[in-house]
C-alpha cells in the first residue's frame, strides 16, 4: 500500500517548518541584520492535527448511519484514506462498512444525487461541531507550534496561515487556539476547491 505521511504512521509531531527567500535588498525578507521577519505556518498537521478531527468526524456520521457500527473500528479504517478526496474517502469507508443504503434514504434531505455525498454533509455538520469546541482542538494540536507562533507575534513579526482545510473551519480551529487575530494574511479553500484569503 502506498504510504502517505500524516495521521496514523505513527510518527513524532514535525516542528513547523518555515520557507524563507533571501534576496540582496534591504527592504526583503531579511534584513540587514539576517533576522527572519516571516513566518508562514500550515495548520493542519502543523498546529492542529486536523486528520485525527475528521477520522472522528466521518466515524460519528458511519455509526449515526448504522448505530451498530463500532466508530473505534471506522476511525482506525480513516487511516487507509488520508490524503484522499472527500469523495474517496467517503466511498471507501461505505464499501467497507456498508451505510450506503441508509445514506440514499437521506439524499433528500440534503439536496444531493448520491448517498457519498449524504454521508459527507452528515460528516461536515458533525466536524463543525467538533471544531467549535477549543478544547477538543487544543487537545489535538501541537503545543510546541502553539507556542511558537505566540512568541513570534509578540516580538512582532509577520505571520501568515496557509491550509488545505475549507476556510469556516479553519477559522474555527484558530479561534479555538487564539490565532484568529494572529495571522496578518491566511488562505484556506472554499466549498467550490478555490485557494482564497480569509479574515
Amino acid at each position: 500500500m502506498r504510504r502517505r505521511g500524516g495521521f496514523g504512521l505513527g510518527k513524532e509531531p514535525e516542528r513547523a517548518k518555515m520557507f524563507v527567500r533571501h534576496r540582496e535588498r534591504p527592504d526583503c525578507l531579511w534584513g540587514k541584520t539576517r533576522m527572519i521577519r516571516a513566518f508562514l505556518f500550515d495548520l493542519d498537521g502543523t498546529l492542529v492535527e486536523t486528520e485525527e478531527l475528521k477520522a472522528l468526524s466521518y466515524a460519528s456520521a458511519a455509526a449515526e448511519l448504522r448505530p451498530d457500527l463500532n466508530e473505534g473500528e471506522v476511525t482506525e479504517a480513516f487511516k487507509d484514506f488520508v490524503g484522499l478526496s472527500r469523495q474517496e474517502v467517503a466511498v471507501g469507508l461505505m464499501r467497507r462498512f456498508g451505510p450506503e443504503g441508509a445514506a440514499q434514504g437521506r439524499m433528500a434531505e440534503f439536496g444531493v444525487d448520491r448517498p457519498w455525498q449524504a454521508y459527507v454533509q452528515i460528516r461536515l455538520r458533525i466536524y463543525e461541531t467538533l471544531v467549535a469546541y477549543p478544547d477538543l482542538v487544543l487537545a489535538h494540536s501541537h503545543s510546541h507550534n502553539i507556542a511558537l507562533l505566540c512568541d513570534v507575534r509578540r516580538k512582532g513579526r509577520l505571520t501568515a496561515l496557509a491550509t488545505q482545510s475549507h476556510s469556516e473551519q479553519a477559522r474555527s480551529a484558530c479561534a479555538s487556539h487564539g490565532g484568529a487575530p494572529a495571522y496578518q494574511r491566511a488562505h484556506g479553500r472554499t466549498p467550490g476547491g478555490l485557494i482564497h484569503p480569509f479574515e
